[in-house]
């Protein structure tokens, strides 16, 4: 094999963090001889291959799996020669129905695994540059783009691993900021994958950087929430020194297990049975924190203990979307075992192919038939289980089944169908699932909530509860607060071990306030989700108080907002929005303790007051931790100066912050929106009155600010606002096309007057949404928040309907801007919820929509939602107490009159149901695309399959169009299975689906 010819330089293959083919160095574009593309494909493919070789007809079902046999060997031949004369050589020859690589190409990832497999750490992360061939797509390629998937995931689990213990032995040599700087990259790799959060803030940890930590940790615990996932133990240890540090009072590390001594006994007991012959498989089900992964971890170490060969594998979450991850792992561990090398060579080529790694153990051996590779792998795992199994009884143990990649589960369910005939006991575990997707011929083994005598037991097991009545009462209290759940106990009796609410040693359990005990519980248990992330330059504007508070309100008010817009436009900065800052007006809580619950690390604070001919400002800008004043100033001048003064205090602030203002960012700050003083006092009282958020006030505002149009004529700002106060005050009097005609006129003169307008965009936005068109709705709403990243409006909706239409992923950072700018906001905590119910995790929706009823109990709307959200995850009899919460509080909702209906609808009373149905409601219904997106699924859960259908036809025209809701997520809908019309109506949402680009 050569490595040249003709005396030009190597050629080198680029595949991390990039992907191609160039001759000499590969970081010169001009040496570029591929990129991504088919060519680049088919070389990569074939010097990651064993040997360097492939048989034809499988390259040909890797990259042109949609064409021909014929066609697909045409296309072959054409690209090697396409790659011959670009290169200038033959790269490859094709005999006896393979292709084989024949010159020596250096590529980045030989060199990694080399590394890998040497030992050499440092190198390996070196040449790590980024994920596997990021931007190869090659269409018509589906097979390809399946393998670059699992190598891309196994390359990633080599590099962090490898990573993880340079970084670690950097630590021992005190390299602190090279151990931080690799901690960081390993959790860039994957953000899912918590081994890297732990490893950076234990890096930060130990070189004692707490507040980068602290922040880090927000991040973190945050994104756990919004994923509906819960901590791993060695996380929630890392995390509680960084909240606790040396402070802490004592921990409940690892407490005995409690309540799971039978499901454990099941486990031993169905192990025997297996080792005798008689094949085993159990299914652990549990909702999330009920203790499965600590059940399969202990019968782990007691079947270890036991002397059998036992198997712990946990599904990753951040694998779930890579083809063949979960199976690959398991096939990996299998083939360590004693007996894995007598599978036959056909069986080890399909297992090299699930995990590339094995290609040095398993001889490759025929390739399957092109179409029946799933079939082959599966009896391929299936041969390597009966292999080792025969040599002696083996236990796999297969935790997070729920989070296993789509590809595995029916290799994995093939291999468990085939449980009783091998001596292997098959245990696994998940929370609720679909009946379809539990594993097959599974025994149940559910765990139910601890009870209040297995309470007492765990604290029994710490410290010895003392003869008092609060002891006495201290399991009952733990497990009403918790429901049961062992994940939420142990985090409230850790909190309150951490608060001094609870205290233990040698002689027993101590509480430092009886009285309050339970409501602090209350308030631990409330408290889980944590702070979201906080940062460097996050400014709390308080509201600027008034000397008189009838005639100068509406200029302190509008100074606060005002200044908080302006420093919003200053990218380095984070403010806290004024919709959250309003709610602290009249506060008479210590700023510092405030600043802290927001995360923020600065307060700005002043007051307006005013004499016969002059306004007086005062203020100042402290630095929350510790209160050193870091700005101030007094300012004094006449009501035609005052709109200056916001623009002028956040270049100041900025400054005093050591943040340089970029040209976009001065010329946005300098621009004076309403000149004419009259206009602006008529802006500032328009703004009061609709911040009461009434129909009368939103009209009286309408009515101010075309009474400051008189004054100042055309303004861009004032038809923007005149716009957001006509579309408020038509949802207080459930006004609808004269509304958005009006709002649509405002938005667009807005627009001519000042294309930079981000509240025009918004409103522009809203009018299309309301109008059905969501797709230009939602591309109005990014124009506005390109231009004003934290317009919370457009965060609020924007993300909603992004989650409406089916892009979660563009969501869930706007939810999270939403969140760390408006944390005050009652009804932000739904538009988490909202992301990932529209992305088919139900389960995690629910707790965003409890907070939301925990904010506000009262709220028609918060219960409504909230009792639907219960129902898509299916706990029907908490959905019913919900909508019986909304029939006692407020009767009279039009949301309340729909009770009736729904109630039916979950006991499948069709005849009942349908009658419940008045006009009123039906055409209240039919009046958004969300609520007929519903009454599609409850039509459907009582059988009436053609109204159902018809209400999907109407939520579809008004903007839904989230495909894989309508035919994957939704429980309900798939009863419509089979119905020509759903079909049909499937196939046209897919491909406005796909073809839906912002």
């Amino acid at each position: 094999m050569r490595s040249h010819a003709r005396g030009q330089g190597r050629l080198t293959l680029t595949t991390f963090g990039g992907a191609a083919l160039s001759r000499g160095r590969p970081d010169l574009e001009a040496g570029v001889l591929f990129g991504p593309g088919k060519p680049l494909a088919l070389l990569v493919y074939l010097r990651c291959s064993p040997d360097r070789t492939a048989s034809r007809d499988h390259l040909i079902d890797l990259l042109w799996s949609e064409s021909h046999p014929e066609a697909g060997g045409h296309s072959l031949r054409e690209t090697l020669s396409h790659i011959s004369r670009r290169v200038g050589f033959p790269v490859a020859s094709s005999h006896h129905g393979r292709v084989t690589l024949t010159v020596d190409i250096a590529c980045d990832r030989t060199a990694f695994v080399d590394a890998v497999d040497r030992a050499d750490r440092a190198r390996a992360v070196d040449l790590y540059r980024g994920h596997f061939l990021p931007s190869l797509k090659a269409p018509g390629a589906a097979g390809f783009e399946q393998w670059a998937d699992l190598e891309r995931y196994r390359l990633r689990r080599l590099f962090t691993r490898a990573a993880e213990s340079l970084a670690r032995e950097w630590l021992v040599a005190a390299r602190f900021r090279d151990a931080q700087q690799l901690a960081r990259r390993m959790r860039d790799a994957d953000l899912e994958d918590e081994a890297g959060w732990r490893l950076l803030l234990e890096a930060l940890l130990v070189a004692g950087d707490h507040g980068s930590a602290a922040a880090e940790a927000d991040v973190l615990e945050w994104q756990l929430a919004v994923g509906g996932r819960e901590p791993e133990p060695a996380t929630r240890a890392v995390l509680r020194r960084v909240r606790q540090g040396s402070a802490a009072r004592g921990a409940v590390a690892q407490p005995p297990m409690v309540g799971r001594e039978a499901q454990l006994a099941a486990l031993l007991g169905a192990w025997e049975r297996a080792r005798s012959g008689a094949g085993v498989h159990l299914h652990v089900t549990a909702p999330g924190g009920f203790g499965k992964t600590r059940l399969l971890k202990e019968a782990h170490a007691s079947l270890s203990g036991l002397g059998a060969r036992a198997i712990y594998l946990a599904a990753s979450a951040s694998a779930r979307d890579t083809t063949h991850a979960f199976a690959a792992e398991l096939v990996a561990a299998l083939a360590a075992l004693p007996g894995s090398a007598g599978v036959p060579p056909g069986v080890g080529a399909a297992l090299v192919r699930l995990n590339p790694a094995l290609a040095g153990r398993f001889a490759a051996g025929a390739e399957p038939t092109v179409g029946e590779a799933a079939v082959w792998r599966t009896l391929a795992l299936a041969e390597l289980v009966r292999a080792v199994s025969d040599e002696q009884p083996i236990a796999l143990l297969l935790d997070d089944w729920h989070w296993v990649d789509s590809a595995s589960r029916p290799l994995l369910q093939g291999v468990l169908a085939l449980a009783r005939s091998v001596r292997a006991l098959f245990v696994t575990a998940a929370r609720p699932l679909r009946t379809a997707d539990v594993p097959p011929a599974a025994s149940m083994l559910r765990l139910p909530a601890l009870e209040v005598r297995n309470v007492r037991e765990l604290l029994d097991a710490r410290a010895k509860l003392p003869r008092a009545r609060w002891a006495e009462e201290l399991p009952g209290q733990l497990h009403a607060t918790t429901a049961g759940s062992p994940l939420v106990l142990l985090d409230v009796l850790q909190g309150a071990l951490d608060r001094g609410a609870l205290a233990f040693d040698r002689d027993g359990w101590r509480c430092r306030d009886p009285e309050r005990l339970g409501a602090e519980l209350e308030v631990l248990r409330a408290s889980r989700v944590q702070p979201i992330e906080s940062h460097p330059r996050s400014v709390l504007v308080l509201p600027f108080a008034a000397a008189d508070a009838g005639e100068i309100r509406p200029f302190s008010d509008g100074l606060t907002e005002d200044l908080i817009a302006a420093l919003s436009r200053v990218e380095s900065l984070r403010v806290v929005s004024w919709p959250s800052a309003r709610k602290l007006k009249g506060t008479d809580r210590d700023a510092v303790v405030l600043a802290n619950e927001l995360n923020a690390r600065y307060v700005l604070h002043g007051s307006v007051q005013a004499d016969a001919a002059e306004l007086h400002v005062s203020a100042q800008l402290t630095e929350a931790i510790n209160g050193i004043s870091v700005w101030g100033t007094a300012w004094r001048g006449t009501r035609e100066q005052f709109p200056g003064v916001a623009p002028e205090f956040a270049r100041a602030i900025a400054a005093a912050l050591l943040v340089t203002l970029s040209p976009t960012e001065e010329r946005r700050l300098r621009r004076r929106a309403i000149p004419h003083a009259g206009a602006y006092e008529c802006y500032l009282r328009a703004k009061e009155a609709m911040s009461r958020d009434t129909g009368d006030g939103h009209a009286r505002a309408a009515s101010l600010l075309r009474s400051a149009l008189k004054l100042a004529g055309d303004n861009a700002l004032l038809y923007a606002t005149l716009g957001t106060a006509y579309s408020r005050h038509g949802i207080m009097t459930l006004e609808n096309e004269r509304t958005r005609r009006r709002c649509e006129v405002c938005a667009r003169k807005a627009l001519a007057l000042d294309p930079e307008s981000a509240d025009a965009h918004f409103l522009s936005g809203l009018v299309q949404c309301r109008r059905g068109n969501l797709k230009e709705g939602v591309r109005d709403m990014l124009r506005a928040l390109a231009i004003s990243p934290t317009h919370t409006d457009a965060l609020y909706w924007c993300s909603g309907w992004l989650a409406t239409l089916g892009r979660s992923a563009m969501a869930r950072p706007l939810a999270q801007r939403l969140l760390e700018i408006d944390p005050l906001t009652s009804t932000n905590v739904c538009i988490p919820g909202w992301v990932e119910w529209l992305a088919g995790r139900f389960d995690a929706a629910v707790p965003w929509y409890q907070r939301w009823v925990a904010l506000e109990p009262g709220s028609p709307v918060a219960l409504h939602v909230t009792a639907m959200a219960f129902i898509w995850s299916q706990r029907f009899d908490d959905a019913r107490e919900t909508l019986q919460r909304l029939t006692t509080t407020a009767p009279s909702s039009p949301l309340a009159q729909f009770n009736p209906f729904i109630l039916c609808a979950l006991t499948g009373d069709k005849t009942n149901a349908l009658a419940a149905l008045t006009p009123q409601l039906v055409a209240a219904a039919q009046s958004y695309e969300i609520t007929s997106w519903q009454m599609g699924a409850f039509h459907a859960m009582v059988g009436a399959n053609d109204t159902a259908v018809d209400w999907l036809e109407r939520a579809a025209r008004g903007g839904f169009i989230n495909y894989p809701m309508l035919a994957e997520y939704d429980p309900f809908l798939r009863r419509l299975q089979g119905e020509p019309r759903f079909a049909r109506l499937l196939d046209e949402v897919k491909r406005e689906w796909e073809s839906l680009e912002f």
